[in-house]
């Protein structure tokens, strides 16, 4: 987080003296424009549904009016403005700065091997509870073992509903916890 810091300030601070501060936040705004896009589009439970009427013509209005329009201003800013031959230099250095503050953003959001692994083990896990996978055979040890982690998963209803299956073809009577009937 330092080190993100520490870039976006040195290329502000580039920018301001070398004159080319909104030609930089030009730039930084069209990259901004098409990253909450991609982001959109990759994960759009991030972003508040409108409930209201109101709410979704702002939303609309914000989307297909107001985006497009900061992205035209900040292309038209960058196309028409002239970067002399002494200030080429501090635009390098500000594209840069902005490749810095992307490189640093995308080092921080990227995932461990640990955490990928965990990852993997839930999504085998949650595959496992909807049958699509094999794993440890059906018993009431591995029901109540594995019922916490149905639960946290949202899946207790389709774990419980193969264990029924299973008990109905044990032919099993009706089930009680241990807990339940030793009480």
């Amino acid at each position: 987080m330092t080190t993100s810091a520490t870039i976006l300030v040195l290329g502000i601070a580039t920018a301001y003296l070398s004159g080319l501060l909104i030609f930089s936040a030009a730039i930084c705004g069209i990259l901004f424009i098409v990253f909450l896009v991609v982001t959109m589009f990759r994960h759009p439970e991030r972003f508040p549904v409108a409930t209201g009427t109101s709410e979704q013509f702002k939303q609309a209005i914000s989307l297909f009016v107001g985006l497009p329009a900061i992205l035209i201003v900040a292309l038209g800013y960058i196309g028409m403005t002239e970067v002399i031959g002494e200030q080429q230099p501090y635009l390098v250095a500000i594209l840069l700065h902005i490749a810095g503050i992307i490189g640093v953003l995308a080092m921080l959001r990227m995932p461990t091997s640990k955490q990928r692994q965990m990852r993997n083990n839930i999504l085998s896990l949650h595959r496992y509870f909807h049958g699509e996978i094999d794993g440890p055979p059906m018993s009431i040890e591995c029901y109540e073992h594995h019922l916490p982690f149905a639960v946290a998963l949202g899946v207790e209803q389709r774990w419980t509903e193969r264990f029924n299956l299973w008990r109905e073809s044990e032919k099993m009577d009706a089930y009680a916890p241990d807990w339940r009937t030793s009480s």
